[in-house]
Formats: structure tokens, C-alpha cells, sequence
């Protein structure tokens, strides 16, 4: 991706951590580094409904400045070969869990101005656990400090 797409060098870092539905921010590391530009909302469902998990960075308007579309980070999901018991061969089976406890990351770029919060979206983790496909809500709101941290 060209530079002249990426945005800014200055970003932070944000470590926050997931527990019994409710997420913290842990840690904000400042850093010099080249973000991907901003995710566009992919067009949604027969309602405008849209399925997933994404953040945006808000200014303190509410105005969308920075928005990034990823995988959830709260459903774990792997893989297991099971026994085909019919056949005599073998299937791959899905197997997906909301963590109880978990850490994850998000870069963006350094906030500007007073009121910068993260808005996270995220279908349900359960629904999307067992492979159902629910509308994403805006789910945790966390209010960014003001000044760069050291």
C-alpha cells in the first residue's frame, strides 16, 4: 500500500482488556508508525444492518476520524479433525468460545482535542461463537485521555 494512503506517524497503541463483558483501557503506548487508511463501511443487510466487529476513533464531536474493520478478538476459534464414524474418513469441525479474560490491541492515530474516545461494535460474541450472523451494535465506549501519555 503506498505511503501517501497510510495514515499519520504519530498513533497510539491501545491495550485494552476484556472481563465479564465489560472492557478497560490497560494502556496507551505511544508510537511512530504508518496506519492503514480508514476502513469504509461495507454497504449492510436488507435493514443497513452489518454483521461483525470494527472500532471507530471519534473526535470529541462524535465525528467518525478513523475506522478499522477486524476479526473479534473476543471469540476464539480453532479447528478439530473429527472421525468421519460412517464413512471411515474425516471432517473438520468448528469449534468457537467467547473468552472469559482477554487482552487485545488497536492502533490509531494520536487523538486531537479534548472528548477522543474509541466506539467498539461488535455483533453479539455468543451469536457469533456459535456461527450466527447478528447485526453489530455499538457495544463499549472508551472515553481517550487528553494529553500523550509518557
Amino acid at each position: 500500500m503506498p505511503d501517501s494512503e497510510r495514515v499519520g506517524a504519530e498513533a497510539w497503541r491501545l491495550v485494552i482488556n476484556y472481563r465479564a463483558g465489560h472492557v478497560v483501557l490497560d494502556d496507551v503506548i505511544p508510537l511512530d508508525k504508518l496506519l492503514p487508511p480508514s476502513d469504509d463501511l461495507p454497504a449492510g443487510g436488507p435493514e443497513g444492518e452489518l454483521a461483525g466487529f470494527w472500532f471507530e476513533l471519534r473526535d470529541g464531536s462524535g465525528r467518525t476520524t478513523y475506522r478499522q474493520i477486524e476479526s473479534n478478538p473476543l471469540v476464539h476459534a480453532c479447528s478439530d479433525v473429527i472421525a468421519d464414524r460412517e464413512g471411515g474418513g474425516t471432517e473438520l469441525r468448528r469449534l468457537a468460545a467467547v473468552a472469559d479474560d482477554t487482552t487485545f490491541t488497536f492502533l490509531i492515530p494520536r487523538p486531537r482535542g479534548d472528548g477522543a474516545h474509541v466506539v467498539i461494535f461488535s455483533s453479539p460474541p455468543d451469536a457469533v461463537a456459535q456461527g450466527i450472523s447478528v447485526p453489530a451494535e455499538p457495544r463499549w465506549r472508551i472515553q481517550l485521555p487528553v494529553d500523550q501519555p509518557e
